[in-house]
């Protein structure tokens, strides 16, 4: 269930899967990994649970 205020799922579920395909996934996750200087996997890892657990409010 999504909040009230977003679009449909499947319209939201379809524009995350064309973004997926265009790769603008991989785009935004190497710029945010080279904006914060990041070296190597487990601080992308690291950096991923951090975005998670704020986006997910935890």
């Amino acid at each position: 269930m999504l909040p009230k205020d977003y679009p449909p799922w499947k319209q939201v579920y379809d524009t995350f899967a064309r973004w997926r395909q265009r790769g603008v996934w991989d785009v935004l996750l190497a710029v945010m990994v080279h904006s914060a200087g990041i070296q190597d996997r487990v601080e992308v890892k690291a950096l991923l649970i951090r975005l998670f657990m704020r986006f997910a409010g935890l």
